[in-house]
């Protein structure tokens, strides 16, 4: 557990190398601590850094840097934990004064100290000299002053802290944008506050500048580090709140809909990550619970015109999709059967129509429309789509009990690239051992004649090796059926170190006198060839790998490391490794 008394002992001394020197050289500007235990603090590094720790006791519970580093624990943070450290002993060292002047007043208790007329002159005077704090003023008593345009003020606010983090041209660079979320999560924390005090009006109007503002910045700014698209996501999720909450009045609930509705035809929510996605749920959500499925279906209509040009089809098919969807949970079953088949390009809308036929055990219909998919899925070059159908129709095949069609899927699922076991192992599960017999030796046989006939196309000098090839494609059905035998002599003909370490797991128990015969000469090889510490190194891990798999095996390879320490006598890294062997 991270404390002051022993976060050094604790961090890695790389980031505490780091981080000494902003402690010692300065670069720490102030450290502040608030009533509830939380220290705020700046750090001057390639920007000026904002650091805040949260302490219990002496404990480090929580800490937050908004440099780039998406780590709790950064240089920064730990350059504060330094300074922290430093000046609670200070504090230590201070001789205890009476209660009363122990420290300096509390805010709230200096608000407590002054009169009313006093409050209302500051903060006349500071609202004159700082329009910001004006703003925020007048926002958090709008409640008292109908004449007030939250809108305006919020969007004054708003802009003036998007621009405050940009520079002269107002780009956002993505190190900026770690403060610039930070900001906004005040704002969106203010939003919450009103719908806990019902004021949905104005948390409205906060939540559409918000996503609008924050928008722009988006396309704008350099959001790689995701901070300001997750603003965007805040704004939304505040909106949905809004729209959902049970207390906000209908008029209000479909003005928000509206708006939504308006904001969509906007194309910028559909290129910039899953913004237009999530709009579009808030809106579905709403229609369902204002009961108003004609305004859902309305804005779905508008939206597709608006994404039918362009190569890709893909909101396009998202939104026919939805509409289907949406048909469905409102109960309109005809509407949503004839939208149904209209839409059956799209996979997802013919996944459902497939998912329906099985439930209800119509699988002749079901494998008709698979069928159909597998054809639209071929032309347009989705092999995996047409693996997803494939699947299906082995389940069924699977349900039916129709062994040739389990047969046909799975022999093909299991040798479409490498060896699929799983189902290899269920194509097999359809024969008698009997049968299994016969189909092994024709499968085996026309593997070996495949790779013979393609090894006769093949020109001299393409290093086109029959045995690497019978290996990978042999060697894995070899090991599933255990056939060591056959195994082994594919290795005895290719006995390169690769293709022993591979096999050392299978064979090393059967055969251990042929695969040591087989190694001992090739590690020879490879110690030839070495001539860097980590080459030596591996000779040593071989020679290793050897004594430990294989039984019986010190005698002979104690006698390599001997003959190689006298043919390498004039190599001490090599001579080092060796010795280091057990």
């Amino acid at each position: 557990m991270l404390t002051l008394d022993n976060f050094d002992q604790q961090l890695p001394k790389d980031l505490l190398k780091k981080a000494l020197p902003y402690f010692q050289n300065g670069a720490v500007l102030y450290v502040d601590q608030n009533d509830d235990g939380l220290w705020q603090a700046e750090v001057d590094g390639s920007d000026t850094y904002s650091v805040e720790i949260t302490l219990d006791g002496r404990m480090v519970s929580e800490s937050f840097c908004d440099c780039p580093v998406e780590s709790a624990t950064c240089k920064h943070v730990v350059a504060i934990l330094f300074a922290l450290r430093e000046e609670l002993k200070k504090q230590a060292k201070q001789p205890k004064k009476t209660p009363s002047k122990s420290k300096k007043l509390t805010i709230s208790e200096l608000v407590k100290q002054a009169s009313a007329d006093e409050l209302r002159a500051f903060l006349v005077e500071y609202a004159t000299a700082d329009k910001t704090f004006a703003t925020k003023l007048q926002l958090h008593f709008a409640d008292k002053d109908e004449r007030i345009d939250v809108g305006k003020h919020y969007t004054e606010l708003i802009r003036k802290t998007i621009r405050s983090h940009g520079d002269r041209h107002g780009y956002i660079d993505y190190r900026a944008t770690f403060k610039l979320a930070k900001e906004v999560d005040t704002l969106l924390a203010t939003g919450v506050k009103l719908i806990g005090q019902r004021n949905f009006k104005d948390a409205l109007t906060l939540g559409m500048v918000l996503l609008r503002e924050m928008m722009t910045a988006l396309t704008e700014g350099d959001d790689s580090a995701g901070n300001i698209s997750g603003s965007v996501s805040g704004a939304i999720d505040l909106l949905q709140d809004i729209g959902l909450d049970e207390n906000t009045a209908p008029p209000l609930r479909r003005q928000l809909f509206d708006t939504l509705a308006n904001e969509l035809m906007d194309k910028r929510y559909f290129d910039f990550g899953d913004m237009g996605s999530e709009l579009l749920d808030v809106t579905y959500q709403m229609a369902l619970r204002m009961s108003e499925p004609d305004l859902f279906l309305s804005l779905i209509a508008r939206l597709l015109p608006l994404h039918k040009s362009g190569g890709s089809t893909f909101y396009q098919d998202h939104l026919r999709t939805l509409r289907v969807q949406f048909l469905r949970d409102v109960g309109w079953t005809d509407e949503a059967e004839k939208q149904m088949q209209a839409s059956m390009d799209i996979v997802e809308v013919r996944r459902q129509v497939v998912d329906d036929a099985i439930q209800s055990k119509q699988y002749e219909r079901a494998k008709t429309l698979l069928l159909e998919g597998i054809r639209i899925a071929e032309v347009k070059s989705h092999p995996g789509t047409v693996h997803q159908w494939e699947e299906t129709l082995l389940a069924i095949a699977e349900v039916e009990q129709m062994t040739d069609e389990i047969r046909r899927l799975t022999k093909r699922f299991a040798f479409d690239h490498r060896l699929n076991t799983d189902y290899y192992r269920r194509w097999k599960a359809t024969f008698s051992s009997d049968e299994w017999a016969n189909e092994y030796r024709l499968l085996v046989d026309r593997i070996r004649h495949e790779v013979a006939e393609e090894a006769k196309s093949r020109k001299p000098g393409w290093g086109y090796n029959v045995t690497d090839t019978l290996l990978a494609r042999l060697g894995p059905i070899l090991v599933e059926e255990k056939q060591w035998p056959d195994l082994l002599a594919l290795v005895q003909q290719s006995p390169r170190i690769d293709v022993l370490k591979q096999m050392l797991p299978y064979l090393a128990e059967p055969y251990p006198s042929e695969m040591l015969a087989l190694f001992l000469p090739a590690i020879r090889r490879v110690a030839e060839s070495a001539s860097t510490r980590p080459e030596y190194n591996n000779v040593a891990t071989l020679i290793t790998l050897v004594r430990e798999n294989i039984a019986g095996s010190h005698l002979q390879t104690d006698a390599l490391i001997s003959e190689l320490k006298a043919t390498f006598i004039k190599r001490p890294a090599m001579q080092d490794e060796l010795r280091g062997i057990k």
